[in-house]
């Protein structure tokens, strides 16, 4: 059995005046609020509020995901959405806390927990943090030719081994530009581990596309073929500060 817990998250885009898009928590017990979609929710245990496990106020949101549950928006997935992006698809930043339990187990399949994903059909994510055998990575995927060419830029960025029974509290910043201004930038525990320069967004027919949409939870493509004698069950908890 694994667990995840993942309790705190806020959504910041910066204009001219910092502006927060998305201000919500699980306090009410209302696991949707008017804020995310039930799309990739696909069982009764998918996303259910907990007052078990809390880092501020006294709930969170569990997220469960069995390696016999059923196909979820054509894999095997526990999310949570914002279906909307920001008005702006430069500066925005997210941040979020989360404890891995002493007990979440080794894995040799990878698994995404948070990803920003593009509008459009084409293309895998443009940014997703994963967890491969016990590290995290962020994966960056774009094309700023043309996104429907299904010939990426991938960049993948070693972070160092998970902890397990701590919190660790993670900030990304992302500028995405098609040219040499776009940034990435991500900390955990206020230490900077990214600072990465230059073009990483995708164009689409000629032009930058939308800004990408959040997702969050547990998302475990892998067992959409095989679900692996390791982790039959994995349990994540978040909390929106």
């Amino acid at each position: 059995m694994k667990k995840i817990i993942y309790p705190l998250f806020f959504f910041t885009v910066l204009s001219a005046k910092a502006q927060i898009v998305v201000h919500a928590g699980w306090e009410t017990g209302d696991v949707y609020q008017t804020v995310f979609s039930h799309g990739s929710i696909c069982s009764p245990w998918g996303a259910t509020v907990s007052d078990s496990v809390a880092r501020r106020g006294k709930h969170s949101v569990r997220f469960e995901l069995n390696a016999s549950d059923t196909i979820c928006g054509y894999s095997k997935r526990a999310e949570l959405t914002i279906p909307t992006s920001p008005d702006r698809q430069d500066i925005v930043w997210y941040a979020w806390s989360e404890l891995l339990p002493e007990d979440y187990a080794y894995d040799t399949h990878n698994e995404l927990h948070f990803q920003l994903h593009h509008v459009s059909k084409y293309g895998p994510p443009l940014i997703g943090l994963w967890i491969t055998k016990d590290r995290w990575k962020l994966v960056h995927t774009f094309d700023t030719a043309d996104i429907k060419n299904e010939k990426h830029t991938i960049r993948q960025y070693d972070l160092g081994p998970v902890s397990k029974g701590k919190w660790v509290d993670w900030a990304l910043y992302t500028n995405f530009k098609l040219d040499s201004t776009g940034n990435i930038r991500l900390w955990r525990n206020g230490e900077l581990l990214l600072n990465v320069d230059g073009a990483n967004f995708n164009r689409e027919d000629g032009l930058p596309q939308k800004s990408p949409y959040l997702k969050f939870g547990i998302y475990k493509w892998p067992w959409k073929d095989y679900a692996g004698p390791l982790t039959p069950i994995k349990e994540w908890y978040i909390l929106m500060k």
